[in-house]
């Protein structure tokens, strides 16, 4: 039962460190407006067609039109845009008490170390979630301004939050590299690097077995096709991969020693 009280307090201070932050208000900003922004682009390019710059760039990216054409280029850049944002995100969380030495006070407070660590990890997926499910319904909305029916929407908005779910697991290495490497700059560096990797990984035809391009896939940002052929398998490979960091970032934290680097 104290265990108990002591990660629901830890919560709290979580939460209300996250939701102050700036930088958690700059990245749901840029989600909210990015994502669904740059997806009303592709997909009115791909609508009107034409031989515009505009529509060419959208054909190339987005060969197919409609519920699925909205489906991929919403994917497509989510894809990229939510593991950068949300990555961010969860290094300033854990990385920011190192850098900024607040984690000394944390060996003075009754809440043992390893629930804040979880706390941290809890409030981050609630929030991602959040914001996932967020810009999901304004591309669902996007849809229906532009004469999709409620039903092909409804079908956006639901592999959209379930992408967002899927992309939101594939951040959480950047909670352990914080944890390591002690500091903010080094995640930002790991996250970076993933989404490049990613996309090379995809261009080669291996993406379905990368965990960052996995969810992409299956949410149909390549197309019906491509999303058919990625396996529970794969998809379950991400939600591993979350726990296992989100496991070992706990275990770090309780683990934790003043005046050492490990």
């Amino acid at each position: 039962m104290a265990r108990l009280t002591g990660l629901r307090s830890a919560v709290a201070v979580e939460w209300l460190k996250l939701r102050r932050s700036r930088v958690t208000l700059t990245a749901s900003l840029a989600l909210l407006t990015l994502v669904p922004g740059a997806t009303a682009l592709l997909h009115l390019g791909v609508g009107r067609g034409g031989s515009s710059p505009l529509a060419a760039k959208a054909a190339a990216l987005v060969p197919v039109a409609g519920p699925d054409g909205l489906l991929a280029s919403a994917a497509q850049l989510s894809g990229g845009l939510t593991v950068l944002g949300v990555g961010i995100v969860m290094a300033w969380c854990v990385g920011r008490e190192f850098q900024d030495g607040t984690v000394t006070g944390l060996f003075a407070q009754p809440t043992r170390r390893r629930d804040v660590a979880l706390a941290k990890c809890v409030v981050l997926t609630g929030w991602a979630v959040v914001v996932c499910a967020g810009v999901a319904l304004i591309v669902g909305l996007l849809g229906l301004a532009t004469g999709l029916s409620a039903g092909e929407c409804g079908r956006v908005v639901g592999r959209l939050a379930a992408l967002g779910v899927l992309l939101t697991a594939g951040a959480f290495p950047a909670t352990l590299v914080a944890t390591v490497a002690r500091g903010v700059l080094a995640p930002v560096a790991v996250i970076l690097g993933l989404v490049v990797a990613t996309q090379l990984a995809v261009g080669l035809g291996a993406g379905a077995w990368v965990p960052w391009a996995a969810g992409v896939l299956w949410a149909g940002g390549a197309g019906p096709q491509a999303a058919a052929t990625v396996s529970p398998l794969q998809l379950g490979a991400v939600l591993a991969l979350a726990v296992a960091s989100v496991a070992a970032t706990v275990a770090a934290w309780d683990r934790l020693q003043l005046g050492r680097s490990r």
